[in-house]
C-alpha cells in the first residue's frame, strides 16, 4: 500500500510540475524560435478550417 501511495505522490509531482512549468517552456520556445509561431506566420492555417470541421463531426 506504500508503494502505491509513494507512486500516487510521485504523478501528481510530475503533473503538477507539468502544470505550472508550462508558461515558462512556451515562453523559452518562442524565444528560441518556435517554429510553429514562424509557420503561422508565412501559413494560412485557416485556409485548413473547412476541412478540419468536417472530419470533427464523424
Amino acid at each position: 500500500m506504500i508503494s502505491f501511495l509513494r507512486f500516487l505522490l510521485e504523478e501528481w509531482r510530475y503533473e503538477a510540475a507539468l502544470f505550472f512549468d508550462f508558461e515558462e517552456r512556451v515562453a523559452r520556445l518562442s524565444g528560441l524560435g518556435d517554429q510553429l509561431e514562424a509557420f503561422s506566420q508565412t501559413v494560412n492555417f485557416e485556409v485548413f478550417r473547412p476541412d478540419l470541421d468536417k472530419g470533427s463531426n464523424c
